[in-house]
């Protein structure tokens, strides 16, 4: 059975006679049908599953074992196909920086009203078996409230940004086989915000089971600008890279 990128194989049981003993069993896999077959022996079990295999067909045998490894049954072969795949989830949809004030750095998060030390506002999980991976990119306008607008900026290895001054950026860590965007790499206290047009955030070049990106929020604002709450919408877009 298909099951993502993954092949689950079951039988029955196969039973001795004449006086042979089964010891257990191996399988054959195949990319075309009817071989030729590359085998491994899986024990006497009655399960066995291909994990992260990539897209397209695949055929399979199952052969028993005698006590001395000798075969002596041979199953018929069975074909499954593995389909294009791409999961996203975000834990959280919702967040916020509340009131920004002219004195010190804002981190939004979950609870929406803000942080005064840097924190993950949400984390997202991407899935695919795509053999070239995945780009993570973002799209939205600049944090605003009524008439007022923040800026976006671009900092580097700087933890905070520069109080005082009209900054808003993001940055992320990636976790599993995708690496951060040059620029937003929060872990050497990279933030950038380009608004518009979508920006690459975190991409992989290989297909992921499960990437996690953590993605924090940073905003400064000027003593011209009102303290308050400022907002934005922005979009998170995943392509497979098929």
């Amino acid at each position: 059975v298909a099951n993502g990128s993954d092949a689950d194989l079951t039988w029955g049981a196969s039973t001795g006679a004449l006086g042979w003993n089964v010891s257990g069993y191996r399988v054959g896999k195949s990319s075309v049908s009817g071989g030729p077959y590359t085998y491994t022996v899986v024990g006497n079990v009655t399960d066995y599953s291909y994990t992260g295999l990539a897209l397209g067909d695949y055929c399979f045998v199952l052969e028993t074992l005698d006590a001395f490894s000798a075969v002596i049954a041979t199953s018929g072969e069975e074909c499954i196909t593995i389909q294009p795949t791409l999961t996203f989830t975000n834990d959280d949809a919702t967040i916020g920086f509340g009131t920004l004030t002219a004195s010190a750095a804002r981190w939004a998060d979950g609870a929406t009203d803000g942080e005064g030390v840097t924190t993950t506002a949400h984390t997202m999980t991407v899935s695919t078996n795509a053999t070239t991976g995945y780009t993570l990119s973002y799209t939205g306008a600049l944090l605003t409230n009524g008439a007022a607008t923040i800026d976006a900026a671009t900092i580097t290895g700087d933890a905070d940004g520069t109080a005082g001054s009209n900054q808003f950026a993001l940055g992320a860590t990636v976790t599993g086989t995708g690496t951060v965007a040059s620029g937003y790499s929060t872990g050497s206290n990279d933030y950038t915000f380009v608004a518009g047009s979508p920006q690459s955030l975190a991409s992989a070049s290989a297909p992921a089971s499960a990437d996690t990106v953590a993605v924090r929020y940073l905003a400064n604002i000027a003593p011209s600008k009102n303290a308050g709450n400022y907002a934005t919408n922005l979009t998170y877009i995943l392509t497979a890279n098929f």
